[in-house]
């Protein structure tokens, strides 16, 4: 079942957890499973903390091996959805954030 996502204005974003896609103006992309379960948070939530992606891929924080982990996904997931408006930025010792690629936010 589609479900709109409203976080980012002046955007059609939905997505399909049954299928692990996600529809960007129309325009359909696909992501692997853990690949979908990072998007999938990043689409409810706008900013997401290492914590709840450890845990939403159920990984342990117990070394660096989980963290690396999350930022090889992430880096997939940034090239998936770079084309399509959207970019992914890390928030330094906190988490991960969805925005517009358009956006200036942080520029100071």
């Amino acid at each position: 079942m589609l479900v709109h996502c409203s976080l980012i204005e002046n955007m059609d974003i939905r997505y399909d957890d049954e299928h692990c896609l996600v529809i960007i103006e129309n325009r359909i992309l696909r992501f692997s499973p853990t690949e979908y379960k990072l998007i999938h948070l990043l689409l409810l939530h706008g900013i997401v903390t290492e914590a709840v992606l450890l845990e939403g891929l159920s990984l342990q924080h117990t070394d660096n091996t989980a963290s690396k982990h999350i930022s090889k996904y992430m880096n997939r997931v940034r090239s998936k959805i770079k084309a399509y408006g959207l970019r992914v930025n890390r928030v330094h010792d906190y988490g991960y954030i969805l925005l517009p690629s358009h956006s200036q936010e942080g520029s100071s």
